[in-house]
């Protein structure tokens, strides 16, 4: 018996919903394409606008999530495709804001837990992400999703076994699940297990797996593995056109990473170029100024002279080591030489610092220094402490490069630390932001030229106040003589530590893996290439360097 029209339509649409599920999203779009909004049930038309979002068709979706809306305001799947809406524009702040106000209304939405972890996660408030998973999985434990995005967070936490055993735990419940696949395979990549990582996605990509993420973790395996040539040829069969923005940066990312491999240098910049440009802006220069010069003029040698006298009597141990600088500057080395000596853990880039200069400053340019007491201060310190995670170790570092802002509130809280300050050429240090996929809105500042040369000067007028201003020990490492002479600067490092000479620190390559943007390079031994690599560059980078006042080869 031939079925009826409205048989025929719930029928597709049954058939879209078992699409989505499967991962192939861009069948079920196809399927739902086909109706009028008016047409569809609400958790289809929340569906279409979520496949759109995802492949980039922000305008389309926008008009279904506004048909959703109309229809019933207050449903929690309205509030998550706003929330979803938002963050494609970059807008972090009103994402969590949409999502705080539903999970108020109805804090029984496993998966609305789950998007509001997607979104701290994105606005790197790690611990906070976790806990949003954790709420949702104690809603729903069987859910996939937060169990995954939790061992991202381990991994960016560097708990890279509890990551993959989380990882590992949902391919058991759910096999080949795409997700947990692309994940897993990521991680492979950063251990440097390169054909594991390609075994394990080629099931999926012979059952016609096309998605966009599978595909770039397989692409970054292939030129790991050396077949660059096949690497290439992946990116460019992708139809850039069904992505959504950030995706089209990440494949442009590496498209030029694999130009600069092959030297071709104007078209590997032409790529990173537009990489950045499909990223979120939002840094404001002006704004940046204003909290540089807020910094200077609130943290001065007096305030800093009276909070010194504050009774704290915090546990502080030996002290933690900051290593800070520019992003890209030679943070990660450092510290993975000073990780491998045996009174040292390397706790890697711990946003706890950062969280509570935010927490002091309650939305305005710098906290009140007037107000702060020993009785604030002490758990702030000793909490930061447990954060680092050194088990026995006596010394710890913290290689957060944005903690430079950060050196008056550090000396304060932890007047036993010690600051080491990575120094790199400011033209290398610049390419290397400008060709990084930084997706943190955080460092925005890294997609436009001039915005790198407005950063810069606000951290070198910074360090340049630190030093005049501040009691902590202050050691400055230039990342070309640690490279070409390892053993002077780590030597240099382990005297100003206090800490024994050990011959291991000169093989930081041994120690482990990372999970920052420095994964790459981090299993390799103590290599010289990246050295004045803005020579290859020196037309594009002009403008940098004319703002920065320096020399280039440009002609």
């Amino acid at each position: 018996m031939a079925m009826n029209t409205e048989q025929a339509d719930t029928a597709r649409l049954g058939e879209a919903v078992a699409h989505a599920r499967a991962g192939r999203a861009g069948a079920a779009a196809r399927i739902l394409a086909r109706f009028p909004a008016a047409q569809l049930p609400l958790p289809m038309l929340c569906l279409r606008a979520e496949l759109g979002l995802q492949a980039g068709g922000a305008a389309a979706a926008r008009q279904d999530i506004e048909a959703a809306r109309s229809r019933s305001p207050d449903d929690p799947r309205v509030a998550d495709l706003l929330a979803s809406l938002a963050m494609s524009g970059g807008d972090v702040d009103t994402a969590a804001a949409l999502l705080e106000a539903a999970l108020r209304s109805d804090p029984r939405r496993p998966r609305l837990w789950y998007r509001f972890g997607v979104v701290l996660h994105a606005a790197g408030r790690y611990e906070a992400a976790l806990e949003a998973y954790e709420r949702a999985l104690g809603l729903a434990p069987a859910l996939p999703g937060p169990r995954i995005g939790r061992a991202s967070v381990w991994q960016i936490q560097g708990r890279f076994d509890d990551a993959r055993r989380e990882l590992e735990a949902v391919l058991g419940q759910f096999p080949e699940h795409p997700d947990a696949v692309t994940a897993l395979a990521a991680q492979l990549e950063i251990r440097g297990e390169t054909e594991a990582g390609l075994a394990l996605i080629e099931p999926l990509v012979a059952r016609g797996n096309l998605d966009p993420e599978l595909t770039l973790v397989r692409a970054r395996l292939l030129r790991r593995a050396g077949r660059a040539d096949q690497a290439l040829a992946l990116l460019e069969s992708l139809d850039q056109a069904r992505l959504a923005a950030h995706p089209r940066a990440r494949v442009a990312f590496l498209l030029g990473d694999l130009k600069d491999q092959a030297g071709d240098y104007e078209e590997a910049f032409a790529h990173f170029k537009r990489a950045n440009e499909l990223l979120p802006g939002g840094f404001d220069p002006a704004r940046y100024r204003q909290r540089v010069d807020a910094i200077r003029d609130t943290w001065t040698w007096p305030a800093l002279a009276r909070l010194a006298g504050l009774d704290r009597h915090g546990d502080a141990g030996a002290g933690p080591i900051f290593v800070v600088g520019m992003p890209r500057s030679g943070t990660t080395l450092v510290e993975r030489i000073l990780a491998r000596h045996p009174a040292v853990h390397g706790a890697g880039e711990l946003p706890g610092i950062g969280d509570i200069e935010r927490r002091l400053r309650a939305g305005t340019l710098v906290p009140d220094l007037a107000q702060l007491t020993a009785e604030q201060l002490r758990p702030l310190a000793d909490a930061y402490l447990v954060s680092a995670g050194a088990g026995g170790r006596l010394r710890f570092t913290d290689k957060m490069p944005g903690n430079f802002l950060h050196l008056g509130l550090i000396q304060t809280l932890l007047p036993q630390a010690r600051v080491i300050h990575c120094r790199r050429h400011p033209l290398d240090t610049g390419l290397s932001c400008f060709t990084q996929d930084f997706s943190s809105l955080g460092l925005a500042w890294s997609r436009r030229l001039e915005h790198i040369a407005d950063f810069y000067e606000g951290y070198r007028s910074l360090m340049d106040h630190w030093v005049a201003v501040l009691d902590l020990p202050l050691l400055d490492i230039d990342y070309e003589t640690m490279v070409a002479e390892p053993e002077h600067s780590t030597r240099r490092m382990l005297e100003f530590l206090g800490l024994e000479w050990d011959p291991a620190c000169l093989e930081p390559d041994q120690g482990g893996t990372a999970a920052t943007a420095s994964y790459a390079q981090v299993a390799r031994p103590i290599y010289r290439s990246s050295v004045g690599r803005h020579h290859h560059y020196a037309a594009q980078l002009a403008p940098l360097a004319r703002r920065l006042g320096l020399e280039t080869d440009d002609r």
